[in-house]
């Protein structure tokens, strides 16, 4: 559909265009990775800013024109964005790394899907990611902010096939023991049982 070769690295990142989920980050680190791997696709899925009074007002206008900017006529068809998908699964499914650059502390969503995916993550060290990427192990974890570093990182998997596919296993495994929604019912549901249990021993 999207007409990525075959061979193609595809680094994917999922939250659109937006400053707190580091949309400028992750294409200064691309325009800058497309000059040694000039055949990698970066993908950005999500909401892209309409061009209406609300987002001129709030900014988003601006700082979509300005990141678009920064991609190079020649890389225009490396770096797409794909606005709102449905079949994020799909794109996971066909990418190599997950990206999540954030710039402020959320939950993650994103990287426990990746790594239930197989997928090794790239995403930013603060709260959030620090909790759900295993460093070295099931990702690598950069300063937010820091398209230099985010580069880096996402270089150091593109360029080795065997750390992706051990970081990709060690995700799976993470969370399958981690982020499975019955075993975590059936923990939540443990701690239910444990404290009414004491409310009426007690």
């Amino acid at each position: 559909e999207l007409g990525i070769e075959g061979d193609a690295l595809v680094v994917c990142m999922l939250g659109g265009v937006n400053p707190i989920k580091g949309t400028d980050v992750f294409v200064q680190a691309a325009a800058a990775l497309l000059e040694a791997h000039p055949d990698a696709v970066f993908l950005i899925a999500g909401p892209v800013p309409e061009k209406n009074l609300r987002n001129r007002i709030n900014g988003l206008c601006v700082y979509d024109r300005k990141l678009r900017a920064r991609i190079p006529q020649t890389h225009s068809s490396r770096i797409r964005f794909l606005g709102v998908r449905k079949d994020i699964p799909r794109l996971l499914a066909a990418s190599d790394v997950l990206c999540f650059p954030s710039t402020v502390p959320h939950f993650a969503r994103p990287v426990i899907e990746a790594s239930a995916m197989g997928l090794p993550v790239v995403a930013s060290d603060l709260g959030g990611p620090q909790e759900l990427v295993l460093q070295e192990k099931t990702g690598l974890l950069v300063p937010p902010g820091n398209a230099a570093a985010l580069a880096e990182a996402i270089g150091r998997l593109l360029g080795d096939g065997t750390l992706r596919a051990s970081m990709g296993s060690a995700g799976i495994a993470h969370a399958e023991e981690h982020f499975d929604a019955k075993k975590n019912t059936a923990r939540v549901l443990a701690q239910y049982d444990e404290i009414f249990h004491e409310e009426k021993v007690s």
